[in-house]
């Protein structure tokens, strides 16, 4: 495979001579990326002057319109081989890439292709969202895990403290959960006063 750079009206035709086979389609693939990143949106591939091309270069080819919506470019493909480009000759490739139709749909293709990715971003996110809404859940288990776990310590102290008090029931909710620390603080500020009173 050989290429030959020519620039017509403002277009950037990329000539292909001889066979397209093997690795061939991914040096043409960087060519035309090339083109659209010192700023060449109107490119035309010409394959009217080609020797064969396999089927997996006919199918790698195929694909190059990705990269040019990619890059809010315009691209056409001549050839006479039938699915392969938009025109079966040069001449009619020129005059679809300057007309008007053409770049209305190929603006419609481009939006198209955003939207499914920015879909694709909106899906991605709310994925994330929903593995940090477990992340806090189990964070949140633990800390009451940890929470009950120091309450039934304090029972037990408490019980030592009291020594003859009553056993405090299992501690099964929020509400049983501030009744017991408030049962705390008045059974230690009752020793705690207690133990002035007699060192009085």
């Amino acid at each position: 495979m050989k290429l030959k750079l020519e620039s017509q009206d403002g277009v950037a035709i990329l000539h292909v001579f001889e066979d397209v086979t093997g690795q061939q389609p991914s040096i043409l693939r960087a060519g035309v990326a090339k083109l659209f990143s010192v700023g060449k949106k109107e490119v035309v591939i010409n394959l009217t002057t080609a020797g064969a091309i396999d089927a997996q270069a006919q199918i790698e080819i195929q694909d190059f319109h990705r990269l040019a919506q990619e890059q809010d470019a315009q691209l056409v493909v001549a050839s006479p081989i039938v699915g392969l480009g938009q025109a079966p000759t040069l001449e009619q490739g020129m005059q679809l890439i300057k007309s008007p139709l053409f770049i209305v749909l190929s603006q419609e293709t481009r939006l198209k292709t955003r939207l499914r990715l920015l879909e694709h971003h909106r899906e991605d996110l709310r994925g994330k969202l929903r593995s940090a809404d477990a992340t806090l859940v189990r964070k949140v288990r633990a800390e009451n895990t940890e929470l009950k776990q120091a309450v039934q310590r304090l029972e037990s102290q408490i019980v030592t403290l009291t020594e003859d008090g009553p056993m405090l029931p299992p501690v099964r909710s929020d509400q049983q959960l501030k009744a017991v620390r408030e049962t705390a603080h008045y059974v230690l500020a009752t020793r705690k006063l207690m133990g002035e009173d007699q060192s009085l």
